[in-house]
């Protein structure tokens, strides 16, 4: 795509209001997050519960950001509904692991979710040999290098008596044990599931009604590959909602008296969109 299109499809972005009121809201937003956390002075992390829960902040932040620019190249629902739906499991991982009730329990929260990527790794190394990408004699010793890494961390937790929290269900395949829906409720976000997570499954999986858009194009022989400007407000109002929340999370567990600051924040954000959609709906009679 040469630049001059570049420039028609920006012009073309921004002559809808409604599209850049979504825009802007979500500015708002997301440099309102970054300005609480910047005045907020978050102390160092001590704990490995407190480098997971400030990890899990910095990756949602980090999407948040993903998603406003992709957007604002023209971006829109169903392309960037997957980076929305792993914004979503960051603060739910995030609420689960800072909803333990004292220290330790955080602590060996955070562990079990950090020592469930020890199966991944080792296929990961299986898999790079079996594809003829290193030798299996690379493969082992990456293996053996990746083994001392999560024993080291295993054996360090355990010197101050900490051990994976256990799996408080029967799921194999997950760091808790839980089904996802019930992972969100206990995370307190059984109503997201509903209304965001299973929503996404189809776009994140590729499902058939994500060809809608393609279609048509197909009859005709031709596919336009590109941003199509579609609608994005949902999505924008979601995961403004999401990193707000993450703030508030970070302002309860380390108690950074913040929550007038959220509140207004949030509030702004609420009113910022009734205006957006108010807008869509003007704009799509």
């Amino acid at each position: 795509m040469g630049s001059s299109t570049v420039t028609q499809r920006y012009r073309e972005l921004v002559a809808s209001k409604a599209r850049r009121a979504a825009l802007e809201a979500h500015r708002k937003v997301l440099d309102g997050v970054i300005d609480l956390l910047d005045s907020a002075r978050v102390r160092a992390p001590a704990s490995r519960w407190q480098h997971a829960i400030l990890s899990l902040a910095a990756r949602e932040v980090q999407l948040q950001r993903t998603i406003h620019d992709a957007a604002c190249l023209g971006y829109a629902d169903d392309e960037l509904t997957p980076i929305a739906r792993a914004m979503l499991s960051t603060l739910v991982t995030l609420a689960y692991i800072g909803r333990g009730r004292s220290g330790r329990e955080r602590d060996a929260r955070a562990l079990a979710w950090a020592i469930q990527q020890r199966r991944s790794q080792d296929l990961l190394y299986e898999y790079l040999w079996r594809a003829r990408r290193v030798s299996k004699k690379e493969a082992d010793a990456l293996t053996r290098d990746s083994s001392a890494s999560y024993d080291a961390m295993l054996a360090e937790a355990a010197e101050r008596r900490i051990v994976p929290a256990p799996k408080v269900g029967k799921r194999r395949d997950t760091w808790t044990g839980l089904p996802e829906k019930e992972f969100f409720r206990r995370a307190g976000y059984f109503s997201f599931y509903k209304d965001y997570y299973a929503l996404w499954s189809n776009e994140s999986h590729s499902g058939p009604t994500t060809l809608n858009a393609h279609l048509d194009q197909g009859r005709a022989g031709l596919f336009e590959i590109g941003p199509h400007e579609r609608d994005l407000g949902f999505l924008l109002f979601a995961t403004a909602r999401f990193s707000i929340l993450t703030t508030g999370h970070l302002n309860s567990i380390y108690r950074l008296r913040k929550s007038t600051a959220i509140r207004a924040l949030f509030d702004a954000m609420q009113k910022d969109f009734s205006d957006v959609f108010a807008l869509e709906r003007t704009e799509g009679t």
